[in-house]
């Protein structure tokens, strides 16, 4: 099968080591692969209390607010803040960067790109109408609020309700995605290889 199919309330939330939330892990790839490996990997977050972020050497990270009032993210070298409460505009930045995370006002979700720097990147977008999405060497969509249906030329039309997604992980030529009911609601994830490595 072209896609893989995830079901968010199938997989299981793992404690954060340092307390401060739970993982659900989505998929790696390479499957399986662990930090040293990983090409790039995508997770729901939850964030229940205040803390530093944990440190990715050599990672570029993306997060996408999902459900809650947000994160003001305080980034320790330059004492930079970032207010992360708008779904509409994800945060980027290295994973090695020292990074405090403050509740803005309770638990908050986000969706948690990690890619292997200078080798992908990303593009995200939110759909609610119907859209075509480029070809991508490797595509993620997730619905918030569906149902929505799914076509691509590769596989037969697909249908997701909310908390499912498809990942279509070796790639595919376009994606037309099409709402069932109104409103629906889903977000894409777009991974590109850098053109060196291409």
């Amino acid at each position: 099968m072209p896609f893989e199919l995830f079901d968010l309330h199938d997989i299981p939330k793992v404690p954060w080591k340092n307390g401060a939330g739970l993982m659900r892990e989505i998929t790696v790839e390479p499957r399986g692969a662990g930090l040293e490996s990983l090409d790039w990997k995508l997770s729901w977050a939850e964030t229940t209390k205040s803390s530093p972020f944990s440190a990715f050497p050599g990672i570029d990270r993306s997060i996408v607010l999902l459900r809650g009032a947000g994160l003001r993210l305080t980034f320790l070298e330059d004492r930079t803040t970032v207010h992360f409460n708008d779904p509409h505009r994800p945060v980027f930045f290295k994973g090695e960067a020292g990074v405090n995370a403050e509740l803005i006002d309770g638990p908050t979700e986000n969706l948690s790109i990690l890619l292997r720097r200078d080798r992908f990147w990303t593009s995200v977008s939110w759909v609610d109408q119907e859209t075509d999405l480029p070809p991508a060497d490797a595509v993620f969509v997730l619905c918030m609020r569906g149902p929505v249906r799914l076509v691509s030329a590769e596989s037969p039309p697909l249908i997701l309700q909310a908390r499912q997604a498809a990942l279509w992980r070796k790639g595919v030529n376009g994606i037309r995605i099409e709402p069932v009911a109104k409103p629906p609601l889903a977000l894409t994830v777009r991974i590109q290889r850098s053109l060196q490595q291409k």
